[in-house]
Order: structure tokens, then sequence, then C-alpha cells
């Protein structure tokens, strides 16, 4: 029998991660079986009124754990999936990839001097004076703050241009104050940021390589080549091993041409999420349309996180053991597309929130790195070139396991095929882990059905001893 329970807001209640905490996971509508939990189990997630919708009991030596939804079975809920099946072994090993990646999307790129809000009553900056003075600067102060590394994404013009000539008039508009002088905008942050960062490639103009917006794959080539010829040619960063897809969108036709135009490109960084036909829905690993390429999705996006992006946050950081995000400096100022995409997540209108403002963009984004970083010390912040290498040795990673009962605790070997990796493991309710050879403990969290301990391997061969955890202090 089904129970039709019509749309209710959903709930994760007991958190399975750091950072799961009452995670409302949006109003669904689902018809979940009529059945309940029994009282002495642990409620998972609540429909409407609290009812449970999904819990976890023990039974005999053991413990099951049972799902009343389809949601387990989504992409944004991988995370919540692997957690489940590990609560229900006897022992569990996972390896981590264990790296963020943080994207500056459309930066560099072409910038105006006109007088626009909510930037210009709020700080009193054109565009081009407030990405150089500002939002870089700002966004400088939280890698150093934080540890982290962006990868930028060149962008050489908005003018939907998909004809020749492909000019560059934008990329030479904006100018800004350099000392006792003006200087152009956009050459002069490409190179500065060059100094920090990886410098990828957006394209010529933010038109997706699709056959969608473009006449014919030709033209593709024509304005990437004259990308390349401007990028070879200001000579402000090398060229780009990584390309990021405008509007996260590309085909297999684009695909194709920006080989052809940059076989320097090793990755494509499109979405973790989303429609396939439109180059979406990327696993890592080899590029569907070109398997010589790695994709290297990325996840979460914006400078403000709400549940269903803390959700995105978590599922990575579970199933991969990563942290793949990105953001876009103008998202301060007027677009009609970003306010209906903030208004459908449950997000203000972006620009009712400004930068600098107390609660703004900037504050908001530095409590984002924040999360992430308190709950998940051992990500190591690294550009998307060298997280690509990471996830192809990765990727060719494998691990073997036996364990035995001994009379000083529970013994659990750990055979690696590559040293130095990170792995993730689990102390049941009553037990702790008492000792690790061949490794060390990077991070313990105290959950509510188990501890998490994350473990760092040196070589190729690791031991966890797991024993009774001793009785509280009377």
């Amino acid at each position: 029998p089904s129970f039709a329970l019509g749309p209710r807001e959903t709930t994760l209640t007991t958190p399975m991660m750091p950072g799961g905490e009452n995670l409302t996971v949006g109003t669904l509508e689902a018809a979940p079986l009529d059945v309940d939990a029994a009282p002495d189990c642990d409620v998972l997630m609540t429909w409407g009124d609290d009812r449970p919708a999904a819990w976890t009991c023990a039974r005999g030596r053991g413990r099951v754990a049972f799902w009343n939804s389809t949601l387990l079975g989504t992409k944004p809920f991988r995370g919540h999936l692997l957690q489940t099946l590990a609560l229900v072994q006897p022992r569990h090993v996972r390896p981590l990839a264990g790296w963020a990646v943080v994207y500056l999307d459309d930066f560099p790129s072409p910038a105006s001097n006109a007088e626009l809000d909510p930037i210009w009553t709020e700080l009193g900056q054109t565009p081009a004076e407030f990405y150089a003075q500002t939002w870089y600067p700002d966004m400088v102060a939280v890698a150093e703050e934080a540890g982290l590394t962006y990868t930028s994404t060149v962008i050489y013009s908005y003018n939907g241009q998909t004809e020749a000539p492909f000019t560059f008039e934008e990329w030479a508009e904006g100018q800004i104050e350099d000392g006792w002088s003006k200087t152009l905008y956009s050459p002069w942050v490409m190179a500065e940021d060059a100094r920090r960062s990886e410098v990828a490639l957006h394209g010529y103009n933010h038109q997706s390589l699709t056959l969608e917006l473009w006449p014919d794959r030709a033209r593709m080539v024509e304005a990437l080549r004259a990308a390349r010829q401007r990028w070879e040619a200001e000579g402000l960063a090398p060229l780009p091993v990584t390309y990021v897809p405008p509007m996260n969108w590309i085909d297999s036709v684009g695909v194709s041409a920006l080989r052809e135009a940059f076989p320097e490109i090793e990755t494509i960084a499109g979405l973790y999420f989303g429609p396939e036909e439109r180059g979406q829905n990327r696993e890592f690993g080899p590029e569907p349309w070109a398997p010589e390429l790695y994709a290297l999705p990325r996840g979460t996006a914006g400078f403000i996180m709400n549940d269903g992006a803390r959700l995105r946050t978590l599922t990575l950081l579970h199933s991969v053991g990563v942290w793949s995000h990105f953001v876009h400096p103008d998202e301060v100022y007027p677009n009609a597309d970003r306010a209906e995409t903030y208004s459908a997540n449950g997000l203000p209108d972006p620009t009712a929130v400004g930068w600098r403002r107390p609660g703004g963009m900037l504050d908001e984004f530095r409590e984002w790195v924040r999360f992430v970083q308190l709950r998940y010390p051992w990500l190591e912040s690294v550009p998307a070139r060298e997280a690509t290498v990471r996830m192809r040795a990765f990727d060719r990673l494998s691990l073997a396991y036996e364990g035995e009962a001994t009379d000083e605790g529970r013994r659990l070997d750990v055979r690696l095929s590559q040293p130095g990796q990170t792995l993730m493991t689990w102390a049941r309710p009553g037990e702790t882990l008492e000792e690790v050879r061949g490794g060390t403990v990077l991070d313990v969290w105290d959950g509510p059905l188990f501890t998490q301990y994350v473990v760092r391997s040196e070589g190729r061969r690791l031991t966890l001893r797991y024993a009774d955890a001793p009785p509280p202090s009377p």
C-alpha cells in the first residue's frame, strides 16, 4: 500500500555527516509506503509534520536502515546513500580524493566604466573599478585567510558574436587608476591573477559551444583561434589546460572544436548535476565525448549557501571526497536570469544583498568557506590542473582489506595500490579507533550514529585497531 503524502517539507534530522544537521531538502511530493518507524529507531528524515521517512535501528548484532522515499536514488543524495550503506556494514573504509577547487568564473573578463547600481550606490565604483579595487582584493584576502588556490576562467567578450570578425573592443574598454596613470583593466587584472591562480579558458565570448548557438563547427574553431591568438600575443599567462563551458553548456561538436583550437586542453570542468545533453551530469573521469580529456565537474556555485547547496556540497564530500565550487564576480549586478535562479533556490535577489554590506555576499562566502574548512580540514585546495592529475591517479587506486578479532580488539589491515591516501572509517557506538599503524588521524567527528575518522596512510599498508570505548567517568 502507498501513503499519498502530497507536497510536504522534507528534513534530514539525524546528521549522518559533519554539517548535515537539520538539513531541509525542499518541499517534495512523494508517495512513501504507509509504514512507520519502531519506537527504538533513530529517525534520519521526516516528511511534513515529523512523520518518519527514513530511519535506522539496531537489530541483533547488526543494524538495518530503511528509506521510505526514492530520494536516496538521486544524485544529490549519493553521500547519504554511501553513508547508509556503510552504516549497516560491520566495518567500513572508503577512499577520499581529498581536494578542493574554487573557480572564479567570467574572470578575468571585460568590464565597463559605467555607473551601475547597486555597486555605484554602495561603493561609488564602476564595474572595472569594483572588480580591480574591491572584489578581487577581497577574494584574495579570503584565499589568504583560508589557504585557497583559485582557478580563474578568462572570457574576452560578451558580444554574442558567432560570425567573423571576432574582435576585442570590450577587452580594451574598462580602465582603472594605476598609480598616477590609467591602465586597461582586463589585461592588468589577468596579469595580476596569473601570479596567484591557474588561468583557465572560458571562451572567446559567452556563447556556449553548441550547434544550437553557432552556425557550424568552423565558426567555433575560428572564434577560439582568435582567443588563442590574443592570449599568445599578450603573454599574460601560460596557455590554458582547463576549459569551463559558458553557461555550463557544451555539445560533442563544441568539444571537437575546442580540441582543434586548443590541443593543450586536458580538462573540461562542467557540472556534476544537470542534463547530459548539455554536457552536464558528468562524473569524475574521461569526458564521454572525448575520452582523452578528463571531466572534472563542479558541484556547487554562488556566494550564499542555503540548505540545497549544503546538501550538494556534502554529497560530493562523501561520495568523492572533494569540494568543487564556482562563483561569478558580477553576481551583485542586475540580471534577470540570475534573479530567477536565486528565486528558484530560495535566495534573495542578488542586487539586494550587496557585496561588503553586513551579511552581504562577501560575508556569506567567508561563512561557506569556514563551513567546509571547519568540518572537512583534510581537504587541500589546489588548482583544477592539479585536481585532474590527482583524480587520474585516484581512479587507478585499488584497496583490499581483511580483518580479525584479537585479544586487543578488532583489527583491519588495509592494503593500497598507492601510498599517501586519505580514507574514512567508522567506530560503532561503544567503540573507538584505538590505534592506527602506518598512518595518521586527520579528523574525528562524533556523530549520533557513529564516530567518523579520516586517516592519511603513509605507505601502502594501514592497520586500524578498533576497541571497546572506556566507560564514561562517573
